[in-house]
């Protein structure tokens, strides 16, 4: 199970016995990042008895070897505490300016994930040239501007329709900038 929390993103996986087999009495957290492991022991002093393993030639470093039964004390900790309406919004206000490059990977895995809800509607955001964070900043306008167009485009015609001369040269300037941006 992978699992983005505000404390970090985790892989969770049963951990093997001695002779290989999976121990399905034992999970290891993993992680890329050890600060994000430190995170969860901090909130959960549960965890803090169990040493931090690293393993530089893994695909996660970092790992914690817990029992089962700790892992759902934890799962069900995290959820409890759940009071926000936006999770990216929460992780950045938990994780603060040293956390910035994992709100960056919560954005892009959001977008990519988006094709699931909607898999005709491809990920437009492929801008050769601009950071990653630009290229979202272009996503959400160019999502704003449909809104925008799709809620108000009937309006917009019909008073067109009434009067031209009611329309300024910069109504028709954010017309057209909406209507361009809803097509990014």
């Amino acid at each position: 199970m992978w699992l983005f929390t505000r404390y970090g993103f985790f892989s969770i996986a049963c951990a093997s016995k001695p002779d290989g087999t999976l121990n399905h009495d034992q999970v290891m957290i993993r992680a890329r990042r050890d600060a994000h492991l430190q995170a969860l022991q901090y909130r959960f002093p549960q965890l803090r008895e169990y040493k931090s393993l690293v393993f530089d030639n893994r695909d996660y470093r970092y790992r914690l070897i817990i029992p089962k039964d700790v892992w759902i004390d934890v799962l069900t900790g995290i959820a409890r505490e759940q009071e926000w309406s936006n999770f990216k919004d929460e992780a950045g206000r938990f994780q603060g300016s040293k956390g910035e490059d994992y709100l960056k990977v919560l954005s892009r895995i959001w977008t990519i994930t988006r094709e699931l809800q909607d898999p005709t509607r491809p990920n437009t955001i492929q801008h050769v040239g601009i950071s990653d964070e630009a290229a979202l900043l272009a996503e959400r306008l160019a999502t704003a501007a449909k809104t925008v167009c799709g809620r108000h485009q009937a309006e917009i015609d019909e008073m067109k329709q009434k009067s031209l001369a009611f329309w300024q040269a910069e109504d028709f300037i954010w017309e057209s900038l909406l209507l361009s941006a809803a097509t990014l």
